[in-house]
Order: C-alpha cells, then sequence, then structure tokens
C-alpha cells in the first residue's frame, strides 16, 4: 500500500512539475517601429467653409498624447487652446468655433504629439487643414536637407518656416513657427497649405521637442528667404557640439550673509 501511495505521490508531483514547465510568458515578438497612422479625420483635413468646434482623429492602434499642448502649431495661432481628450484609438480637440477669422486657413500641425501606445512612436508630419471661407490655401515649400560633409539626407528633423520679417532672435529663442513639417528618409520635405509670401527657415533634430535649437543638435538652415512655391529648396546642415560644464571652479568663497559664491570660466 505504501509503495502504491508512493508511487502516486511522485506521479502527481512529476505532473505538478510539466504542468508548470510549460507555463511561461510570451516570447514578446518583434518590436513596433511602426508610427500610428490616421484613418480618420472629422471633419475632414482640406474642408472649406467651416468653422469647426471639435476634431476627432481615428488611429490605426491605440494612442496616447505626449506634452500635446507643448507640441501642437498652429498656424495663424489661436487665442485659445484646444482642450484634448483621448478614447482608445481616437483623439478629441474641443475647438472655439468663434476664434476662427473669416476667409482664413487654418493649419494644426502635431508635431509629436500622438505617438502609440507601447514603444511611444510619434504619428509621422500629422496635419489637419481647414478654411473658413470657400478658398483653402495650397502654396507649398519643398527642399532637401543634407549633411555638409557626407552629403546624405537627414531624416526626422523638424523644419520650421516663419514670415519673412520674423527676427533671428526670436527664432532662437523658441517662437512658434508660422509652419511646421519634417524630413523624411531622404532628406526631403514639403510643407503646404500656405499663404503667399517670403519666408525663412531652420531645420534640426529638436530631440527634446521644444521648438528651439539647442547646442548638440544637427543644424540646417539659409538666412536667405525665399516665397512659397517658388521651387527646391537645398540646405546643408552639420552636426553640432553640445555645451559643455565647466572643468574647473576658479574661486569659491563665503560673503557676509553666509551666501557660497562660486566663479567658473565660461565655456
Amino acid at each position: 500500500m505504501n509503495r502504491v501511495l508512493k508511487g502516486f505521490t511522485v506521479a502527481v508531483a512529476s505532473l505538478i512539475w510539466v504542468g508548470c514547465a510549460q507555463v511561461s510568458a510570451p516570447s514578446g515578438g518583434p518590436k513596433d517601429d511602426a508610427p500610428p497612422v490616421a484613418l480618420r479625420m472629422d471633419p475632414p483635413s482640406e474642408s472649406v467653409g467651416i468653422r469647426p468646434h471639435r476634431l476627432v482623429l481615428e488611429f490605426d492602434e491605440y494612442v496616447q498624447l505626449r506634452n500635446p499642448q507643448q507640441q501642437l502649431v498652429v498656424s495663424p495661432p489661436l487665442q485659445q487652446r484646444p482642450e484634448w481628450r483621448l478614447r482608445g484609438k481616437s483623439v478629441e480637440l474641443t475647438l472655439d468655433s468663434a476664434s476662427f477669422e473669416p476667409n482664413r486657413t487654418y493649419v494644426f500641425a502635431f508635431g509629436g504629439a500622438v505617438v502609440d501606445l507601447h514603444e511611444s512612436n510619434p504619428a509621422q508630419d500629422l496635419k489637419w487643414a481647414f478654411s473658413t471661407g470657400p478658398v483653402l490655401d495650397t502654396l507649398k515649400v519643398e527642399g532637401r536637407v543634407t549633411d555638409r560633409m557626407t552629403r546624405a539626407g537627414k531624416s526626422n528633423l523638424r523644419v520650421l518656416l516663419y514670415r519673412a520679417d520674423t527676427p533671428w532672435d526670436s527664432v532662437w529663442a523658441g517662437q512658434r513657427p508660422d509652419a511646421l513639417g519634417q524630413t523624411a528618409p531622404d532628406g526631403t520635405f514639403s510643407i503646404g497649405y500656405l499663404s503667399a509670401g517670403e519666408f525663412t527657415g531652420i531645420a534640426f533634430e529638436d530631440a527634446n521637442g521644444n521648438y528651439r535649437w539647442d547646442a548638440g543638435e544637427f543644424l540646417a538652415l539659409d538666412s536667405a528667404r525665399f516665397a512659397a512655391g517658388a521651387g527646391a529648396l537645398e540646405w546643408m546642415g552639420v552636426e553640432t557640439e553640445p555645451v559643455q560644464p565647466p572643468s574647473r571652479l576658479a574661486s569659491v568663497r563665503m560673503d557676509t550673509t553666509g551666501m557660497i559664491r562660486l566663479q567658473a570660466p565660461a565655456p
């Protein structure tokens, strides 16, 4: 009887061990590098004669928002920022329809505001345009950004266009652009829905998403003015060096108030 019981116990233990061994975490599969794609916009992009009170974007996968108020660029600028709401695969913006000017084309460039749920891949060059009047502005600026040393195209650069009368001091300080784009893998870009007029432009990596060039980011620009629709631009850029903190202190002292004062050479 004991032998039978002992054999039964060993068999049960073996089954439990096999069953436990068969339970494992999923392998995870390949990394998702594909950005979310907008399947539907309501109202549709390029609509005319409307003053929308909301915008709904539906994507092909679950998404999340990343600094939406900081990432969104609206041209011309709005007095009141949209309110954002996330619903699974959809993003909804509530708009103040009374703030839209008559007979104007508005362009919403979302930058990196919408990313997928798991890998945070941003939707690429996501834009929505409409006109409050019967005509939509259709001029565009096209170009290519290459590395000055290798002559290879530079991808995933943020391209910012400014009206020609914008001071460069304001550009370097991080003023929001009048139009926004992004370079493709071959370095090309196309920014549309522009009205007639002259612009200046700049392209850089914008790794921190602050719409301002920071030392260490790849930089390309041409200070010459160009007209919307005039032809293709060719910009060459270079890698820049990040600002290094001072390697030594020149002096350290405490004043009469108890404050410690440090002096170091400027980088």
